[in-house]
């Protein structure tokens, strides 16, 4: 692979800490060594990132009911959810629309959500969640992983690769099978 360091967006703290971006151009490797690796991909790059996946297992009883009460399809109004959600300044629109140009699958819950999962070579990768703020109940963003950790383990996938785990995000480490890539290995929640 080729490594790209960028410095443009590089911070320098008053306590001497430089920090920069790092960026991987794919030659021979696998979609799946880079995942394992702790690279996200965007656009035609991977970035090196704090990473977050879900070991897949069986969910239990509750989750299973709390998930039966909600209606999924796979077809909805995602225009219209794009609207609502946008008002909230929930994504950046631009990155959405070219995840939606890569292979996907999207579900829908209650006509009021809508998760999108990329597959990177097959690879699931949950890029997206887009839903009505004024219908803001059933915990639908917790739901949708548990919904995504059955789908993807009956179809015999290891993990599903949940986007990056840093503080607006602590909420990950909650979830069945939770583990986040420190820069050198996989971690399990503490």
């Amino acid at each position: 692979m080729k490594i790209i360091f960028d410095h443009n967006n590089g911070i320098f703290t008053n306590k001497g800490d430089s920090l920069l971006e790092v960026y991987a151009i794919k030659e021979h490797e696998s979609s799946e060594y880079m995942f394992e690796n702790g690279w996200l991909p965007f656009r035609k790059i991977w970035y090196q990132t704090k990473s977050s996946r879900l070991e897949l297992d069986k969910i239990s009883k509750r989750r299973e009911k709390e998930l039966s009460k909600i209606k999924v399809s796979f077809s909805g109004d995602l225009s219209s959810l794009i609207e609502k959600s946008i008002k909230y300044k929930k994504f950046d629109p631009v990155y959405l629309e070219e995840y939606l140009k890569l292979p996907h699958f999207k579900f829908f819950f209650d006509d009021c959500f809508c998760g999108i999962v990329n597959l990177i070579d097959n690879i699931p990768y949950y890029t997206f969640m887009i839903w009505d703020e004024s219908k803001k109940c059933n915990s639908y963003g917790t739901l949708s992983y548990y919904y995504l950790i059955e789908e993807f383990l009956k179809k015999g996938h290891k993990h599903l690769y949940i986007s990056e785990y840093y503080t607006p995000f602590f909420y990950k480490k909650n979830i069945q099978g939770f583990e986040y890539w420190d820069g050198k290995k996989w971690n399990k929640s503490t």
